[in-house]
């Protein structure tokens, strides 16, 4: 394909994708639940000047000193850096949301620069590009406060590096630094790193030479850290944000939320053998339906095919270092939200993390595909059937989020309209509250929150008592010492009914302090 052509089809291909990220980018009207909400206000505390400091609680893995403390003790704060330069500037939720769309976009380019790795046909490449570019998944995080989409654009350079690495190997040093960037975005880079050193280690050249180049690899991944590293020891007392380490031992999800509760390897062991081995048995199986079902069968079918040629296929077989990278990553992926990050795994994060290697499996398919399936006609139909059944999700899918985020947003604006109304009124410093969406509620209200702990009523009183939590809003899901609050509080002098949020079936409850 001569390059003007290929240019205008690039432009023909980018700009509807971009321009549909943006359509729906300009509808969203609040930055969402958890994580979303999380990565927002670390941006606001940049823009303003006090850092990465944030002015609620969300878990107490960590126990902070009081609701005001430094945030980045359990999610990784670079992707709200990043995004922290445009609001800077335009100080809108939309600017924010450019940004984000950049990156899905750049996700498609990245990876249809890097098929020329595996392939010559350009009619593969184009597939990829377009395939990626409407991926329901990664056009949900292009239009969100989120680091997915920043966190598999990291990854996939770091991986496409590592694979470069093998026939000039100065890449590794690139690759090393992006490696590095990948993990100031999400916890789990950090399985690209041994990945990026058995890399090294199996590459074609001489053993000294891969020994020089895996110590200037670390190094720049080292060095790219080093920053947080300093961060976390100044505030934390150790190299890695401190929270996470204790979610390994979680029995059930919202364990994250304990307070009192020991999370240990004594208390995990607890369980039994029988119980922690079907646990991860059971997740192992969950994870693998989630990578099915963000391939798809043919998907599954081609990429399968692909790895077997590896093995089987002599004149694929000298190819393996190319697939080496993207192979392993996803194995310790795999590994990782099986056996040491289980009860987060399917509750969203191994859903994110398998995207990081999407790219590399459709370029793997619609190769394998082009290759197997001489007959144009069956190949074009097959190639629909891969490409369209997941791409028809992905408009109601925005449309989805749209309508869930305005929810959010009204009902977070009745609060806090409520709040200016009819609670009594006191200076904001005094007000905070406890509730089960922190992130939110902090956002539209401007009042400090905490979330309320998986605990005993007892402790959850103990907690606001130590945070200086003086409302708590109802009803809480997921918290069963919460359940009969309406019965419990008549008799309990330790809270006092005083409104009903206007539109929403929230109440607000007085925490009375020193009460009996």
């Amino acid at each position: 394909m001569h390059k003007p052509r290929e240019k205008l089809w690039l432009l023909f291909l980018i700009i509807p994708a971009l321009l549909a990220r943006l359509y729906f980018a300009a509808q969203l009207p609040h930055p969402g639940h958890g994580d979303p909400g999380f990565y927002y206000t670390i941006i606001e505390s940049i823009t303003s000047g006090r850092g990465l400091e944030i002015n609620y609680i969300w878990h107490y893995l960590t126990a902070p000193n009081a609701v005001t403390h430094p945030g980045a003790d359990y999610w990784m704060v670079f992707a709200s850096m990043l995004m922290s330069i445009p609001y800077f500037v335009f100080r809108n939720l939309f600017s924010i949301l450019v940004l984000s769309s950049l990156f899905g976009v750049g996700i498609a380019l990245l990876a249809y620069r890097f098929t020329q790795a595996y392939t010559s046909s350009k009619f593969v490449a184009f597939l990829v590009l377009f395939y990626l570019l409407f991926e329901p998944a990664l056009f949900d995080f292009s239009i969100s406060v989120d680091a997915p989409v920043y966190y598999v654009f990291f990854v996939i350079l770091a991986l496409f590096l590592m694979i470069q690495g093998n026939e000039n190997p100065k890449y590794f040093v690139w690759a090393g630094a992006v490696t590095g960037l990948a993990h100031l975005t999400r916890q789990d880079a950090i399985l690209l790193a041994p990945t990026l050193l058995l890399t090294i280690l199996l590459a074609p050249f001489p053993f000294k030479t891969r020994l020089r180049w895996m110590s200037l690899a670390l190094g720049a991944y080292v060095l790219v850290l080093l920053p947080m590293l300093v961060y976390n020891v100044q505030n934390f007392g150790a190299l890695l944000p401190p929270g996470p380490s204790r979610v390994a031992f979680a029995t059930e999800h919202e364990q994250v939320y304990v307070y009192s509760t020991d999370l240990s390897l004594e208390s995990y062991l607890a369980l039994g053998w029988r119980a922690i081995l079907k646990q991860k048995l059971l997740t192992g199986l969950a994870n693998l339906k989630i990578a099915y079902r963000q391939l798809g069968l043919f998907a599954t079918l081609f990429v399968g095919i692909a790895f077997a040629e590896l093995v089987f296929s002599p004149a694929r077989r000298t190819l393996w270092r190319k697939y080496l990278p993207v192979l392993v990553f996803f194995v310790l992926e795999f590994l990782f939200y099986t056996l040491v990050a289980t009860v987060v795994s399917t509750h969203g994060s191994y859903g994110k993390a398998i995207l990081t290697t999407l790219p590399f499996f459709i370029l793997f398919a619609f190769d394998a595909l082009s290759r197997h399936i001489p007959h144009k006609l069956v190949a074009t139909l097959l190639t629909a059937a891969l490409i369209f059944p997941p791409l028809l999700t992905t408009y109601p899918n925005a449309q989805g989020k749209i309508a869930f985020h305005t929810e959010i947003a009204q009902e977070m604006q009745d609060l806090a309209a409520t709040l200016q109304n009819r609670v009594e009124p006191r200076e904001d410093d005094d007000i905070i509250l406890m509730t089960r969406a922190p992130w939110e509620v902090h956002i539209t209200t401007g009042y400090r929150t905490i979330m309320v702990p998986y605990e005993s009523l007892d402790v959850i009183y103990e907690v606001a008592q130590r945070y200086g939590a003086n409302y708590i809003l109802l009803p809480i899901p997921s918290r069963p010492a919460l359940d009969d609050f309406r019965e419990t509080s008549e008799n309990d002098p330790r809270f006092q009914f005083i409104v009903q949020v206007q539109n929403s079936n929230l109440k607000i409850y007085r925490i009375v302090p020193d009460a009996p």
